[in-house]
């Protein structure tokens, strides 16, 4: 198991109410306390995945993205990363995840 997937795991077998210190769970698994934060909090994705979700969708599919956030754009509706997300993942017809 790769560091942060075990620094990752460590915070998921908290129990709620427990205290969370990214710093502590970071320096004990060799990862940086940044970058656990953000990846635990869904900011930040893995390499890996941004990797797959760049290939998750064709030109046309990539096409047909730029324009629904154009269009929403234009409407004054600027779309959350949520919103992308969801649409992509309509048209990849796979979850993706937004990095």
């Amino acid at each position: 198991m790769e560091p942060i997937e075990a620094a990752l795991a460590a915070l998921e077998s908290l129990k709620p109410g427990d205290k969370i210190s990214y710093t502590q769970i970071a320096a004990k698994h060799g990862v940086g306390h940044k970058t656990l934060a953000q990846r635990h909090q869904g900011i930040s994705t893995s390499q890996a995945t941004w990797a797959e979700n760049q290939r998750a969708l064709h030109p046309h599919q990539k096409q047909e993205l730029l324009q629904y956030i154009e269009c929403l754009t234009r409407q004054g509706l600027p779309p959350t990363r949520s919103m992308i997300r969801n649409f992509g993942s309509q048209i990849a017809k796979k979850e993706l995840e937004v990095h």
